[in-house]
């Protein structure tokens, strides 16, 4: 919009018309305001509050937060998901059993994308029934690797659907090279359980 400036009055501004069907007997009187316009003065107000940044200390890892177990909890009911890893006897004495009650593992068909794949297992083409008989299978060449990666990478409730404490302690000397930043957890779940009874070391 390209605008003319002028020197003088601007009367009638370009469609600044009213139209009305009857006559008006009153006329417009134009005054003029001799006064300038005041300059319009921007100031920039900079109002700022000073706090401490608060930054994590590592941006790959999720936190775990361990719970410690009560000395009398009570055994809550055995679910299918839990009933199941009992069958596979993964877990033997009470203190064992006590332990598994109180997992809380994700349901089977939420373990695995729609190509039967376990979350676990984000970065390898194998269902959740190949890891499974995997890691059942002493002489498979990749168990210990699984079992590994699995302490790794899966929530310690699923994790402990497929291994049992004691096998963890077990193959500690095999496995422990495959848990990367998770190693400081489990050392200390081992130790813990140790000195709740339910592994021996």
């Amino acid at each position: 919009m390209g605008l003319v400036p002028r020197h003088g009055p601007v009367l009638d501004a370009a469609r600044d018309d009213e139209e009305f069907a009857l006559a008006e007997d009153d006329g417009a009187v134009a005054e003029l305001d001799v006064d300038g316009a005041a300059h319009d003065v921007e100031k920039l107000v900079f109002l700022g509050v000073m706090v401490p940044d608060e930054l994590p200390l590592e941006l790959d890892e999720l936190d775990v937060l361990p719970i410690q177990l009560a000395d009398d909890a009570r055994l809550p009911p055995l679910g299918k998901g839990l009933e199941r890893a009992g069958d596979v006897h993964f877990f033997h004495g009470r203190e064992s059993t006590r332990l598994l009650s109180m997992l809380a593992p994700t349901p089977r068909d939420l373990l695995v994308d729609p190509q039967g794949r376990p979350y676990f297992l984000w970065d390898m083409e194998m269902t959740l029934e190949e890891f499974e008989r995997a890691v059942r299978d002493a002489r498979a060449p990749e168990r210990l690797y699984l079992i590994g990666k699995l302490l790794r990478q899966a929530k310690p409730d699923d994790a402990l659907q497929y291994v049992s404490p004691q096998e963890i302690a077990d193959l500690w000397p095999d496995i422990e090279r495959y848990l990367g930043k998770q190693r400081p957890f489990w050392t200390w779940l081992l130790d813990q359980w140790e000195r709740l009874g339910f592994i021996r070391r």
